[in-house]
């Protein structure tokens, strides 16, 4: 009797994961947007986290393994572009655009599948171009979907189904300026060797300013991250 109770509790189970998939795939995770909104974000395991000091602030290093299915919605700027600022505003404009309507083929408002964070990746010997990008709400957008197209140069782009980072996470108490974030990849770069890892400069993420927060945050803390794509040994 018992056997058959188990053959029965196997059958039952098999039957469970094929009506609702994998339980990983389903997870649903999220981060602040100012400190106060909670935005989905794509997902990732926690491997490592060591807490550090970067210029003269308590930091944050993970090593994150991305484990996610989202889309990422991507616009790139010429490397001729050599102010940041500039780079940043065509990176929010045509990225949100996209989330807005105009800039998608539908014309479709999809300001709720916006996610945390922006991004905005400098030019890079391996990467001779800007590149801004969002994810799109994975749990509206989940495989098999078809978000629309994006226009003018904007491309949805698979986020990558296992990406190896590391990351380092500030709290300024002030807004963030690109020598901020400049001098935070530098200290990732000086210090990921903490969570055994090393970078890799043919990551298309490596190095990436993660953005938590948006022009009209007044603080008092504002969240950034830097992102580089690594391999352990």
């Amino acid at each position: 009797m018992q056997g058959k109770n188990s053959v029965l509790f196997a059958g039952a189970l098999i039957l469970l994961l094929s009506v609702f998939g994998n339980v990983e795939s389903a997870r649903v995770c999220y981060a602040s947007l100012n400190n106060e909104t909670q935005l989905e974000t794509p997902c990732y395991n926690l491997l490592q986290q060591v807490q550090i000091t970067a210029s003269g602030l308590a930091a944050t290093l993970e090593l994150r393994e991305f484990v996610t299915d989202a889309t990422l919605v991507t616009y790139n700027i010429s490397s001729q572009v050599t102010t940041y600022q500039e780079a940043l505003n065509f990176a929010g404009y045509y990225v949100i655009g996209y989330f807005i309507g105009p800039l998608n083929a539908r014309n479709a408002n999809l300001l709720s599948s916006r996610t945390v964070p922006l991004t905005l990746r400098p030019p890079t010997a391996q990467h001779n171009y800007w590149a801004g990008a969002m994810a799109l709400s994975p749990s509206l957008w989940p495989p098999g979907s078809n978000p629309p197209a994006g226009l003018y140069g904007i491309e949805t782009l698979p986020f990558g189904r296992s990406v190896l980072l590391a990351s380092l996470h500030v709290q300024y108490p002030y807004t963030p300026q690109p020598s901020d974030y400049d001098a935070l990849c530098a200290n990732l770069e000086a210090s990921v060797h903490l969570v055994r890892a090393a970078v890799d400069v043919h990551n298309p993420f490596s190095p990436t300013h993660a953005y938590y927060y948006g022009r009209e945050m007044l603080g008092p803390l504002w969240d950034a991250e830097c992102w580089y794509g690594v391999t352990v040994a």
